[in-house]
This record gives structure tokens, sequence and C-alpha cells, in this order.
């Protein structure tokens, strides 16, 4: 089954849901990266970006499942 998600999920929640699924680490990284892009006013790098939008899709596929 997969992850247990939605609209009022906080990071804190998604990262719970990872962990029960063996992604805790991926997720948290993944986590990191919004909360400093969104909330920290800092621009990622290109390389994090990329991470970023990778982890996430690999993440809302396991969601979906």
């Amino acid at each position: 089954r997969g992850a247990i998600i939605n609209k009022s999920s906080t990071p804190a929640d998604i990262g719970k849901e990872a962990s029960r699924l063996g992604l805790g680490d991926e997720a948290q990284n993944f986590i990191k990266l919004y909360e400093r892009s969104r909330f920290g006013k800092e621009k990622l790098s290109d390389d994090e970006e990329k991470k970023y939008k990778s982890t996430g899709k690999r993440l809302t596929k396991i969601h979906r499942r």
C-alpha cells in the first residue's frame, strides 16, 4: 500500500509515512530542500533542484499506488 497523504499532511506526517515505506532518509532530504526553498528564501542549486524534482516524482508514484 502506498503512503497515506492528504491535503492537511504536514512535512512531519509525510516523513513518517515515508519512513513506514522505507524511504525515510530520501523523504527527509526532500522535505529539507522544500522547506529551505519555500521558507528559507534560498534558491536551490541546480543539483539540489534536480534531486528535489526526481525525489518528488518518486514519492508521488509511491503515493499513487
